[in-house]
């Protein structure tokens, strides 16, 4: 990789000089071809500190991204936009509002993440923070993979959480699943982008007003509110294991019935494990055989906070 001249420089940024953006040369690195510009504000609420950096790891390529913080808090967003033409990119960039990466909601603010692609914001990532919590969402570029989410209790220390608190949202929530100091969950994506983009944003929404009413409530509150839904989530995750009890009895029983061997409900029966399992493999999350815990009243004044666990 050879690094970028003076001369380069000068021929790369004039579309961003003329649009007020002008280079932080000591926080670029000419060696690993990868431009930074001093930061610029712009008006709130919040107020967003805007840094800009353009890489050019060959001919022909370049690599834009905007970084946004929230002024005075560690809240941040990005927004990605890739393309032969920086000039181009600065366009595209400059085209999505710095305020349209951050979502305000009673009690919580969230910061989305995006890569525009064909002139569609992608979302990859978001940040949302509500009572001093903070989740983390991911979603992959695949198509078909479930967004991931991650829950951090304030003051490192870690939430002893109802495994259920998501999934009673509905049939598109997983379980939670304890991580060390921190615990995670999936919800279930559909459709091409931008819908896929606009779902991953409104469930993502939802999914933080519930812990925000949630967790400001006790937790005899939550299972008295979701009782019927805490059953459902239950009966949920014990698909997998009736499942697979059921495809046990059925063949377990084939051989007793009184079927020609070349009956299509015999053909039909000998290769409905093999269907189940194809079925499986083309979800969005790997099914869990598991007895699932029943769902208890919560008799805590309050949502308990524990230590982290260590490794």
């Amino acid at each position: 990789m050879q690094p970028l001249t003076h001369h380069q420089i000068i021929g790369l940024v004039e579309p961003f000089a003329r649009r007020a953006r002008h280079v932080d040369m000591a926080a670029s690195n000419r060696q690993e071809r990868r431009i930074v510009f001093k930061p610029i504000d712009h008006a709130g609420p919040p107020l967003l500190r805007d840094t800009l950096e353009l890489e050019n790891p060959y001919d022909g390529y370049f690599c834009l991204v905007r970084r946004l913080q929230v002024d005075g808090s560690d809240l941040k967003a990005s927004l990605m936009a890739e393309g032969a033409d920086a000039g181009e990119l600065l366009q595209r960039i400059e085209s999505v509002a710095p305020q349209r990466q951050f979502s305000a909601a009673p009690g919580s603010i969230t910061a989305l993440s995006f890569r525009i692609a064909a002139d569609k914001l992608i979302l990859t990532e978001a940040t949302s923070q509500f009572g001093g919590y903070t989740m983390t969402t991911r979603v992959p570029r695949t198509k078909g993979m479930a967004a991931e989410f991650e829950l951090a209790a304030p003051a490192a220390a870690s939430l002893t959480l109802p495994e259920d608190l998501l999934a009673v949202i509905g049939w598109d929530w997983s379980p939670l699943r304890a991580r060390k100091d921190t615990w995670t969950g999936k919800v279930r994506l559909r459709g091409n982008e931008p819908r896929r983009s606009a779902t991953a944003e409104a469930k993502l929404a939802r999914t933080v007003q519930h812990l925000v009413t949630t967790l400001a409530q006790p937790p005899a509150a939550f299972h008295q509110r979701y009782a019927r839904a805490r059953w459902g989530a239950a009966f949920r995750r014990g698909i997998p294991l009736l499942t697979a009890l059921g495809m046990i009895g059925g063949v377990s029983m084939l051989p007793r019935a009184a079927l020609d061997d070349f009956s299509p409900l015999r053909m039909m029966l000998f290769n409905i494990p093999t269907l189940l399992l194809a079925l499986a493999f083309s979800m969005q999350e790997m099914p869990r055989f598991e007895i699932p815990p029943w769902p208890r009243r919560l008799n805590a004044s309050a949502w308990p906070l524990l230590q982290p666990t260590k490794d």
